[in-house]
């Protein structure tokens, strides 16, 4: 099957970068292939714990996974604004529920905030 989130996409693709198989990278990670071929599926919602595993597995080999914190948020469904300023909690809210946003619009933004790292 294919990954059908950001996520899964990443994960399949850093681990194939690495010539590392599903049964290869679960045993390192102490999980099960099962249960990485569900987190790459989107089938399953990462925890904090599992989260850092994640990172610092492909970080032990070299590998930095760009947005991969974003990547777990949006894969569990939900983004904490604990710490935002009212306006950054607002913004965030307002960009999440846009409706239909153009390819173009969000290109741009996704620019924009990479302009501002």
């Amino acid at each position: 099957m294919k990954p059908s989130t950001l996520l899964g996409k990443a994960l399949k693709k850093a681990r194939v970068d690495l010539d590392v198989t599903q049964k290869e990278m679960a045993e390192s990670l102490g999980v099960t292939a099962s249960y990485l071929s569900n987190v790459e599926l989107g089938g399953r919602s990462i925890s904090f714990y599992f989260f850092n595993r994640i990172k610092n597995y492909f970080f032990d080999r070299g590998v930095i996974l760009p947005y991969l914190k974003e990547l777990v948020d949006v894969s569990n469904g939900k983004v904490s604004l604990k710490g935002l300023t009212e306006e950054h909690a607002l913004l965030v809210c307002i960009l999440a529920r846009l409706e239909n946003p153009s390819a173009e619009l969000l290109t741009s933004l996704e620019e924009l905030l990479k302009s501002k790292k």
